[in-house]
């Protein structure tokens, strides 16, 4: 294997494009251990002093708080909805959604309570006379359902985390459904620890909602299963003191009066484009806005509190850039992009779709955790237009995502700074990740054989990077063939190889643009660029652990 692994180095540091000046100074070195840290950055359970601590942390003390964050997540059952299972149901979907039109009606900051109202378009996709949604944590008020030119009430029970509506009539397939709901409660959820990451947090700095994989149920009424993509317009009233950014285009900003006429700030947001219900978000608290121009060919701002406007103005200025750097793959597939600062005590990040989430322990004004902007960034192509087939694939998201933050380092660093990430991701990551659970004792996992608990782990993210850094050689071998060659036959091997390569890339987010991809979609198109039969490289590579 030794031999194997030092031919694929020659293929390091190997970049569509020619590096570039970086737009801000270089950040301070990343520490050995950040292939091990990434995961749990977007784990959504570290708290402030986590993230500070783990940066200094052994290998095996990171490893191990990533276990214990990763059982306390699973052990959230009676808490905090969570797959039990990665894979899509064998009996198929009943409902496809359409659209939704969620209404955050009443949201008390001190009560820590939500009122709210989501109307919700579908088809049916086999006869019915009754449908499920998810709801948890909040309880349905009303449950009203369009018929004959009306509203009409029509029964429901909740169960769970499930909303069981019944239909006036049988239905059958391809038959369009609207539904009006009302609900209300504390959409939140905490476990015996005090860590409450999922539906709508609530602390000193205002409330922030947290979906991934499936809390978007916590605090509205959906169908929350990562492939069935919607249209969504979201509709927050806020005290007028108060500022909201949200995933989506912010189509009105408007005071108006409320049911019992009072003031009330009223902003909607618009996502034209389908989406997932996890990358649904939204953020309450005292806001400054910095326009940064445009980046990708949209628009680009900076949502932060005032305390950390320097920190954040810091830890942003190459984003535009990582934009335009990314649409060089595929343009950029929405209408807006922010990057905005949420939720006082969390030390993790979150890619939702136009609107990407940063727990303040995360922006510290050095920049020494830009490859995390990047990374989410990157997410919004892999992860947000296109979206995993079901949880079993997030290697789609996160192998993707972490490759192409690497690749952005190279853009922006140079060569030597590809070098370093990608054997960081190699040797802490995964190598000796790897081996130090065997000599611990615990299970290995193969990237399509991650249980419930383990979906973000170091396996699926550097491991998953190291699949793609070994396709990409399998392009330079594929152009270098046999016999001598000179050093201008490599360089041009090289870049020919990368042709191929990359536009994979660009047909992958073409042909499952606004949609959800598996692996078997991803080896389609590898093997339809490379012309060969390409189940050698992925079967050990993903469904069997090890290296």
């Amino acid at each position: 294997m030794g031999a194997v692994v030092g031919l694929l180095l020659l293929c390091a540091g190997l970049a569509p494009a020619s590096p570039a000046a970086p737009l801000a100074p270089e950040p301070p070195p990343l520490p050995d251990t950040w292939p091990l840290l990434l995961p749990l950055i977007e784990s959504g359970l570290l708290e402030g002093g986590d993230l500070e601590a783990l940066r200094d942390a052994s290998p095996g003390e990171i490893l191990e708080a990533g276990e214990t964050l990763g059982i306390l997540r699973f052990a959230q059952a009676g808490y905090c909805s969570y797959p039990v299972t990665l894979d899509p149901p064998l009996e198929p979907d009943s409902i496809d959604v359409q659209h939704y039109d969620i209404h955050v009606r009443d949201l008390d900051e001190s009560a820590r309570t939500l009122e709210g109202e989501t109307r919700v378009l579908l088809e049916t996709l086999r006869p019915l006379t009754a449908l499920d949604l998810h709801l948890a944590q909040v309880s349905p008020d009303t449950v009203q359902i369009w018929d004959g030119g009306a509203w009409a009430d029509t029964p429901y029970d909740q169960a769970e985390d499930r909303l069981h509506i019944e239909l006036p009539v049988l239905t059958g397939p391809g038959t369009p459904v609207q539904l009006r709901i009302a609900y209300s409660g504390m959409p939140t959820c905490n476990n015996t620890s005090g860590i409450s990451p999922a539906g709508i947090t609530f602390d000193t700095r205002g409330a922030t909602t947290f979906a991934e994989p499936t809390y978007a149920r916590h605090w509205w009424p959906c169908h929350d299963v990562p492939w069935d993509k919607a249209t969504v317009n979201l509709t927050l009233d806020l005290d007028p003191s108060r500022d909201g950014p949200a995933t989506g285009l912010l189509v009105s900003d408007a005071i108006v009066k409320d049911d019992l006429g009072f003031p009330v700030r009223r902003l909607r947001y618009e996502m034209a484009v389908p989406m997932s219900t996890y990358l649904v978000a939204f953020y309450v608290g005292d806001y400054r806005f910095h326009d940064a121009g445009t980046g990708g060919g949209v628009p680009v701002t900076y949502g932060y509190y005032p305390d950390l406007e320097a920190k954040a103005l810091a830890d942003f200025a190459n984003t535009p850039d990582m934009l335009d750097f990314f649409s060089t793959f595929h343009p950029y597939g929405f209408a807006v992009y922010s990057n905005t600062i949420a939720r006082a005590g969390a030390g993790f990040a979150m890619e939702n779709q136009t609107n990407s989430m940063y727990g303040v322990p995360v922006i510290t004004g050095t920049r020494a955790n830009e490859n995390v902007v990047a990374h989410e960034i990157a997410h919004q192509w892999w992860g947000d237009l296109v979206g995993p087939g079901s949880w079993r694939h997030i290697w789609l998201n996160e192998g993707f995502a972490t490759y192409f933050d690497i690749l952005y380092a190279e853009h922006a660093y140079g060569e030597a700074a590809f070098r370093a990430r990608i054997l960081q991701a190699a040797e802490t990551g995964y190598f000796f990740g790897d081996s130090l659970f065997v000599a611990q004792g615990k299970p290995r996992n193969a990237i399509l054989g991650m249980p419930a608990d383990r979906i973000f782990s170091f396996i699926v993210y550097n491991k998953g990077a190291w699949v793609l850094h070994m396709l990409r050689s399998l392009f330079l071998f594929d152009e270098v063939g046999t016999g001598f060659f000179t050093d201008e036959d490599w360089a041009a091997a090289r870049e020919r190889g990368d042709a191929r390569f990359f536009q994979v890339f660009s047909r992958y987010a073409a042909e499952h643009a606004y949609g959800n991809a598996v692996t078997a979609d991803f080896q389609e198109i590898c093997e339809d660029e490379l012309g060969q039969d390409l189940t050698w490289f992925f079967h050990p590579w993903l469904e069997e652990p090890g290296h």
